[in-house]
C-alpha cells in the first residue's frame, strides 16, 4: 500500500513546495499514522516544526516556591512519531521561552532561579 502523505517536509521541499503546513508520514506506509507539521523551507533548509497546545503567549501568574506552575505541553504528534522524525533528522530543538516585565528574578539578593 502506498503512503498518501511524503515521509518529510524535505521530500515536499523536492516536489517544489513552499513553506506551509502539511501532512507527514514519516514512515510511509507503517504503523504510524501521519501527522500534521509547519515545513519552513529556506534556500539550504528544511525545518519541520511540531506545533504543541500552548497558545504561543500564555501568561504565567502567582508562581512561587510554595506553589509552582506546571504547564504542560500536549504535541500534534505521539513520542513514536516524534521519534520517528527525529531518528531521521540531521539537527533538532525545542524552544520554550520566557519573557519576564518588571522581573525582580536576576537583581535580587538571595533570590535563585527555579
Amino acid at each position: 500500500m502506498e503512503a498518501v502523505y511524503e515521509q518529510s517536509c524535505e521530500a515536499y521541499k523536492h516536489l517544489g513546495r513552499s513553506s506551509d503546513s502539511y501532512w507527514i508520514d514519516p514512515d510511509g506506509s507503517g504503523p504510524l499514522g501521519p501527522f500534521k507539521v509547519i515545513c519552513n523551507m529556506t534556500e539550504d533548509k528544511v525545518w519541520t516544526t511540531v506545533v504543541n497546545s500552548l497558545p504561543a503567549q500564555t501568561a504565567v501568574t502567582g508562581s512561587s516556591r510554595e506553589r509552582r506552575t506546571v504547564l504542560q505541553l500536549n504535541y500534534s504528534a505521539s513520542m513514536e512519531q516524534l521519534t520517528a522524525i527525529t531518528n531521521s533528522a540531521e539537527r533538532c530543538e525545542q524552544h520554550v521561552a520566557y519573557a519576564c516585565r518588571m522581573s525582580r528574578l536576576l537583581n535580587t539578593p538571595g533570590t535563585e532561579i527555579i
